[in-house]
């Protein structure tokens, strides 16, 4: 049988956010020695607003024993509604229903919580390095250091591999396609174009003097080229995601104007007397509004996410936008996917020493091939759904105002099969809650997501049909 070696591998993770916190948790759950390079001086100084956890992240956060330590900081949505501009609506009434068929609900928390419990739950906080940006990474020349980051301040860190976890303006990244085109030339021109900016997000935390929402809804507004999205937390405070799409499509790294105060005041402006729910206005939440930003929404998919020793991980390697509210879920599985690819890499026969350079270049390059994979659907899904809504051409339009609300089932049903078949930590035994909803429901195959595309292609082939031919 194999055995783990004694002789330890070291894991490099560049980025101190969700991803590389919750990779730094699930590697703390093995022998393996890890460090975690934050740029920020404080570990929650991460720039965000409010994230749904959703049944696939739960899960792992459960695994980790952290879930039940954060069920005070999290407030469980049961319903979501979708307004148009004329007052109609309808109601995902299925979100209540997750906690039975998958052991956990669908529930808000402010990021900034989030990144807290996964860093207090660390065995030892003195492996995570704040103020340490990363700036190169080379080679080393010393048997057993194979990799070296340097930082801004002139501190060097050793180690086996690197995992980029620092967002979508990743230097990893770049080092990365660096080792990939020294490789083979021109190999990354067509990743490097792969993510693309259609949507800037206001973003912002309020606490309005009038009620808004009801106990545990989400209120999604849909106007064209405007969608807002109306969050709420356990302590009263309601995020807010205003989704405005762009004359043009911006492919990164360059970025749209309009972070500056006085631009994002103009943008506000134009937006304060859009309905939101009821008779509430955006400036009922404008008037109490903090923690504002306005951010470049990325979109895409990388296709391949390792090279050599190099793996990226969460927004380095995809981005979605807020509409699915699953980023920072699947951020969360593709710690725990290189989580088991490490231990995997230590599960080696006896006598052969550490990993070699092509033992760890295989196993990061089958894990990250695989959830990219798998991600693809997820991808188009996000990609769609924003565009749906907000009614981006006349079939998003027609789906959206006279499709969807008869969808609430099979989406429900997509949404299940997806999230049960989620990565998880396979060195750790799933917990009760999890085990026995999925022994009552069946591991389901990641199909289903991929069904809904195609049901929607098929309607959206149809409606661009009849508007050709009306």
């Amino acid at each position: 049988m194999d055995t783990i070696q004694e002789e330890n591998l070291r894991v490099i993770i560049i980025g101190g956010g969700i991803a590389g916190l919750t990779l730094a948790n699930c590697l703390d759950r093995t022998s393996i020695d890890y460090v975690v390079l934050e740029k920020h001086r404080e570990i929650t100084a991460n720039i965000g607003a409010a994230i749904a956890l959703q049944p696939n992240g739960a899960r792992i956060l459960d695994q980790l024993g952290i879930y039940n330590r954060l069920r005070k900081d999290l407030y469980d949505i049961n319903s979501y509604h979708t307004g148009f501009p004329n007052g109609s609506s309808f109601n995902s009434f299925t979100w209540a229903w997750f906690k039975a068929s998958l052991g956990y609900p669908i529930s808000t928390i402010s990021r900034k919580k989030l990144l807290e419990h996964l860093y207090q739950s660390l065995k030892d906080t003195s492996n995570v390095h704040t103020g340490a940006k990363a700036v190169n990474i080379r080679a080393s020349s010393v048997p057993g250091q194979n990799v070296i980051v340097k930082t801004a301040d002139g501190r060097e860190f050793t180690g086996d591999l690197i995992i980029g976890a620092d967002g979508v303006h990743s230097m990893v990244r770049s080092e990365m396609w660096k080792v990939a085109e020294s490789r083979e030339p021109g190999s990354t021109a067509e990743e490097q174009e792969r993510m693309k900016i259609d949507y800037i997000c206001l973003v912002g935390s309020s606490k309005p003097k009038k009620t808004i929402l009801g106990p545990h809804e989400i209120v999604n507004r849909v106007y064209t080229g405007v969608t807002f999205l109306i969050v709420p937390d356990v302590d009263g405070t309601i995020y807010w995601f205003v989704n405005v799409k762009l004359d043009r499509t911006i492919i990164p790294p360059s970025t749209p104007p309009g972070h500056s105060s006085s631009e994002i005041q103009a943008q506000v402006e134009a937006l304060l007397d859009y309905h939101i729910w009821g008779d509430a206005r955006f400036r009922d939440l404008w008037s109490t509004a903090t923690n504002i930003a306005s951010v470049p929404l990325a979109e895409g998919l990388l296709r391949a996410w390792s090279n050599g020793r190099i793996a990226c991980i969460g927004d380095c390697a995809f981005k979605l936008t807020p509409n699915l509210g699953q980023g920072a879920n699947i951020s969360m599985e593709c710690a725990a996917d290189i989580a088991n690819a490490c231990v995997t890499l230590l599960r080696l026969p006896s006598g052969k020493g550490k990993p070699t350079s092509k033992d760890i270049e295989d196993t990061l390059g089958q894990c990250t091939g695989l959830l990219a994979k798998r991600l693809q659907a997820v991808d188009r899904m996000s990609q769609f759904t924003t565009r749906l809504q907000s009614f981006d051409s006349f079939k998003h339009w027609i789906i959206c105002r006279y499709v969807l609300k008869y969808l609430v089932l099979p989406a429900y049903y997509s949404n299940k099969r997806e999230m049960a078949a989620a990565v998880t930590l396979n060195y750790i035994p799933l917990p009760e809650r999890a085990r026995v909803a999925l022994e009552r429901d069946g591991r389901f195959g990641a199909k289903s997501m991929g069904a809904l595309i195609f049901l929607f292609g098929l309607l959206a082939s149809l409606i661009g049909a009849l508007h050709v031919f009306r």
